[in-house]
């Protein structure tokens, strides 16, 4: 579990366990980041998004080891400000950390190695002028696509629900 803590104490994530309920460890994170979703991988990684508030709104990602809660890594997306990431996904075979969100007028989503090294980042702008925003995002069983759902203004300004498809490898909107 992963959560935005207003106490100021860092935002924490929170390994249970599964037969006990039993907090096994707890990782906070006090760089400024609100996070709001988490994914585990086949490997045992844990990966969080959000919005690093301490470094100018950026879109953050983190993994952590599952097992102990240790931080692997941690990415901000920093080619667009303000960014906050809202959902997060692995692929298949636990070897990328997708996560999507938004820059304030564009649907970002980003694709990280499971080392952290960013791999693809993609934007999507509504063609009628205002926002879109990534809510959700799942990678494809077979691992050759990920899907954002989300949302973006159509033509006459009204909010309608958005689904993007992206290729897993590169980015590249489907």
């Amino acid at each position: 579990m992963t959560g935005d803590n207003s106490s100021g104490s860092g935002d924490a994530t929170v390994a249970y366990d599964s037969g006990t309920g039993k907090p096994l460890w707890v990782s906070r994170y006090k760089g400024g980041a609100d996070l709001w979703a988490l994914a585990v991988s086949p490997d045992g990684t844990a990966s969080v998004t959000g919005r690093g508030s301490g470094r100018n709104l950026e879109f953050a990602t983190i993994a952590y080891a599952a097992a102990t809660g240790k931080q692997r890594w941690l990415r901000y997306y920093t080619t667009v400000k303000p960014a906050s990431g809202a959902s997060v996904a692995v692929s298949p075979d636990g070897k990328t950390v997708y996560a999507t969100g938004s820059d304030g007028s564009y649907a970002l989503t980003v694709a990280y190695q499971a080392t952290g090294t960013l791999t693809w980042a993609t934007r999507y702008k509504d063609p009628y002028g205002g926002f879109a925003y990534g809510s959700h995002i799942v990678a494809g069983p077979g691992g050759g696509a990920v899907y954002v759902a989300g949302s973006a203004a159509n033509k006459s300004g009204h909010i309608d629900l958005a689904t993007f498809a992206y290729r897993a490898a590169t980015g590249k909107r489907m």
